[in-house]
């Protein structure tokens, strides 16, 4: 009795047999899924929000290049929502925003031109840190895809005793 769980074993081993699916090994298969589906929904959500944030950086910068600097700074608050945006974002945030926007452009405004050249590598900066950032993700899905792997070989597979 001892010597068919040795052959199978060794066969196993060797790749001549594979053991029958168990409840582990559809476990550690659905997980591997499941890492996967996470990573895509994280990319999408993480490819939203900084298109979303490119694209209303160069709205602003558009709007301050067409206006004066002082009548932006007076009117930043009654700028209209861009008809793109509305059905996705809450009006009142983007009066918040568009407050938070009229503080850091009288600060601008005090500046002086030294900062001029840094809305055009506002966005390209965006896109480096959304670059990095998926890199991130990705050895992180690729790590958890190899773990799960590496423990679903050691659950499934049984030990030779010594």
């Amino acid at each position: 009795m001892l010597i068919l769980p040795t052959i199978l074993q060794v066969c196993a081993a060797a790749g001549l047999y594979s053991p029958p699916v168990t409840q582990t090994s559809v476990t550690h298969r659905f997980m591997k899924a499941a890492v996967w589906i996470l990573f895509a929904l994280l990319s999408m959500l993480w490819t939203g929000t900084v298109m979303i944030f490119a694209k209303l950086t160069d709205w602003f910068a558009i709007t301050m290049a067409s206006n004066p600097a002082g009548d932006v700074i007076n009117n930043a608050g009654q700028l209209p929502m861009p008809t793109w945006l509305s059905p996705w974002i809450d009006p009142t945030w983007i009066q918040d925003l568009q407050v938070t926007w009229v503080q850091i452009l009288g600060w601008l405004g005090q500046s002086g031109p030294a900062i001029g050249g840094l809305v055009s590598w506002l966005i390209p900066l965006l896109w480096v840190v959304w670059g990095f950032v998926m890199l991130l993700m990705l050895a992180s899905a690729l790590a958890g895809h190899f773990l799960l792997g590496k423990f679903s070989r050691s659950a499934s597979s049984p030990r030779i005793p010594a």
